[in-house]
């Protein structure tokens, strides 16, 4: 008989795991945010979407959280980070950076009057919204924003006196505003005109704006919040996992930005929902369609595993889908094709729909390749891979193989001979037909 003694669910976990969600917090993370898109995809179809109130994000996080508290669901999210060009978005026409954000002003406008009808809403007036217009699915905003004169980092929302009047697209446009990319965003609060850079420099994972304290000052954690994180390779083996990781401060000149890594591992363990980069760089905007969806599918695999165990119990970046995906989109960049076939013969082997959908993205690259300048050996491969692509994306049936020329003139000739027809003595009847069709061919010679 065992004599191990008996260990009770730790309170919290418990406690983390089994209560309805309220609350959604996105980090910030520039164009890994796209991963985003793919948990609330899965987190939507199992239902965790529905009884949701509140939303906050920093930075890029702040502009998944802007579109769900404008109503949008993860579908229409999903196709507005498809069809959407990052880089022309963020970039100004008229410069080279710093940006002012101009465009992606007008686009955030145009997308919040799609939804309610307006394209300027203070904090306040959308809190009221959401009261009286159940029916269109608004959830209380919450943004942060880092203040450049005295570096404090504020929370823009309808519970901050200071900022319940701010426009929601002006905090928007200054959560993200990451310094030596974008220009300091100015906002009038109480008649003082103040610069925000990124809100993500003082606070890049904002779970703390749903948390309480007790009289000694504690933090408690809040149970009915969840949280997305986006970490590297490392980031993922760490900072759930590591209970040595600790805060870090990054001086960035006239700002200290802060890494709060322990904090995620001490208070925000059981209720974040963790997803691999997928090695792709904050800063690249210019992604092509295969990164997008290799960063849309390392984020519903975190979801399902977050789902499947109640938490984050292993670390996401050794997922083998993401991984495949990942090899494909390695071999493609370096024009290595034959390695890419066989990548993507492997993912069609193993997992025949994401094969399906990433055949035709590889045709897209593979389309705007300059065959000219490549060898005769590459040409074969390109010519292969791009073969082998059209035919899992059903563009094309497979192709039959190609015959070299000699074997095509060896079978001509053979095709004109007499004696051909003796071999085909199976197909013809009887003895007068095979003489007649041998007399009918000698006849056309």
């Amino acid at each position: 008989m065992s004599t191990r003694a008996y260990t009770p669910i730790q309170p919290r976990k418990y406690k983390m795991r089994n209560t309805r969600k309220k609350n959604l917090v996105f980090e910030g993370g520039g164009a890994k945010g796209l991963a985003f898109v793919g948990a609330l995809k899965v987190a939507q179809h199992q239902g965790l979407l529905k009884h949701i109130e509140k939303v906050a994000g920093s930075s890029a996080g702040g502009i998944t959280a802007f579109l769900l508290a404008a109503g949008y669901n993860s579908d229409e999210i999903n196709k507005i980070a498809t069809e959407i060009d990052l880089k022309q978005v963020l970039q100004d026409p008229s410069s080279k950076g710093p940006f002012k954000g101009e465009n992606f002003i007008a686009l955030t406008r145009n997308l919040l009057k799609a939804k309610i009808g307006t394209d300027k809403i203070s904090f306040a007036e959308l809190h009221e919204l959401k009261k009286s217009h159940p029916e269109l699915n608004i959830k209380d905003l919450y943004l942060t924003g880092t203040d450049l004169e005295s570096g404090e980092s504020v929370i823009f929302s309808h519970e901050n006196n200071e900022t319940k009047h701010v426009d929601v697209i002006d905090a928007l446009r200054a959560t993200m505003s990451l310094p030596q990319v974008f220009e300091p965003h100015q906002i009038e609060i109480n008649g003082k005109m103040r610069k925000f850079i990124d809100g993500g420099i003082k606070n890049n994972y904002p779970m703390d704006i749903f948390d309480s304290y007790d009289k000694n000052g504690n933090r408690i954690p809040n149970p009915e919040t969840l949280g997305f994180k986006v970490d590297d390779k490392e980031e993922c083996r760490n900072v759930l996992f590591n209970r040595r990781v600790k805060n870090k401060e990054i001086n960035m000149g006239n700002i200290t930005a802060l890494v709060q890594d322990a904090d995620v591992q001490k208070y925000y363990k059981y209720n974040t929902v963790q997803i691999f980069d997928a090695n792709v760089n904050t800063l690249d905007f210019s992604l092509n369609d295969l990164t997008k969806y290799t960063l849309k599918i390392s984020g519903e695999q975190s979801m399902k595993a977050f789902i499947k165990d109640g938490y984050q119990k292993y670390s996401m970046s050794h997922n083998k889908l993401v991984n495949a995906l990942m090899q494909l989109s390695t071999n493609l960049n370096k024009g290595d094709f034959l390695a890419a076939r066989r990548d993507l013969a492997l993912l069609n082997a193993k997992y025949k729909y994401n094969a399906r959908e990433v055949a035709p993205m590889v045709v897209k690259m593979l389309e705007s390749v300059n065959v000219d300048a490549l060898d005769l050996k590459a040409r074969k491969n390109h010519h292969s891979l791009l073969s082998k692509a059209k035919y899992i994306a059903g563009i094309t049936p497979k192709a039959k193989p190609i015959l070299h020329q000699h074997h095509a003139n060896r079978m001509n000739k053979e095709m004109k001979a007499p004696l051909f027809f003796v071999f085909h003595l199976h197909r013809l009847r009887n003895k007068e037909e095979l003489h007649c069709h041998v007399r009918a061919k000698l006849h056309c010679r």
